[in-house]
């Protein structure tokens, strides 16, 4: 969001099912992270699977980027991601909620992934996008 309002926000998310009640559990985890400094936002990378290495897939981005990543995974704890964490893991373990989540980053490269390992093959989605830096300002002299 550009210019964010100051202070407390509520955020209000709202879960949609197409089957049928009681058919389907869906577990939700969030937070948020904010950046200051940014031009612009790329486009959003997401990606899911069941293996034990949570990955996001590769993020285009470039030197004097930033890139910034969401990991969570149903009924598993999650460890050593590969960027910095900047919240979680929420919670500490899985036996605590259904959900385990992660935010990270990670300074920006030609292509940036970033990784978790899960205690087990859960369920697991991701999504990471490339954050711009705004252009600094230059002072231009001129000598004639």
């Amino acid at each position: 969001m550009a210019s964010p309002p100051i202070g407390a926000c509520t955020v209000s998310v709202y879960e949609v099912l197409t089957s049928a009640p009681g058919t389907v559990a869906a577990y939700l985890a969030g937070s948020s992270s904010s950046y200051t400094g940014v031009g612009s936002v790329g486009t959003a990378v997401t990606n899911f699977g069941t293996a034990t290495t949570v990955t996001t897939g590769a993020v285009t981005s470039a030197t004097g980027h930033m890139v910034v990543a969401g990991l969570a995974a149903y009924d598993k704890t999650l460890s050593a991601p590969s960027g910095t964490v900047r919240y979680g893991p929420i919670p500490a373990s899985a036996t605590a909620s259904k959900t385990t989540l992660y935010i990270t980053d990670a300074a920006g490269a030609a292509t940036v992934t970033q990784t978790c390992t899960a205690s087990a093959s859960p369920d697991w989605a991701t999504v990471a996008v490339d954050l711009v830096a705004t252009p600094s300002n230059t002072n231009l002299f001129f000598l004639l």
